[in-house]
């Protein structure tokens, strides 16, 4: 399923094995048609919640921005608790 690849690609940048984020990961390569576009909303939690990310935090938004909406993700609550949880985990 493509939404949990995203979200388990997702926690893998937030949270490594050696426990350090990795600033130079990038998202898992697919066709450029197959994206929607960031929503804004998702990339402000995103540099919230692992400023460090830095320019990644772009490319990762429009990985998760599709998934999120087919899971129902769509209010900011929810995106904010989302995008929390996974750089907890």
């Amino acid at each position: 399923m493509a939404s949990s690849a995203a979200v388990a690609a997702a926690v893998a940048v937030f949270v490594p094995a050696q426990g350090a984020v990795l600033l130079d990961r990038a998202p898992p390569a697919r066709p450029a048609a197959t994206l929607a576009p960031p929503d804004a909303r998702v990339l402000r939690a995103m540099r919230a919640a692992a400023p460090k990310l830095g320019l990644a935090a772009v490319n990762w938004a429009a990985v998760l921005t599709g998934a999120m909406q087919r899971g129902s993700i769509t209010t900011p609550r929810r995106i904010a608790g989302f995008i929390g949880q996974c750089a907890v985990e």
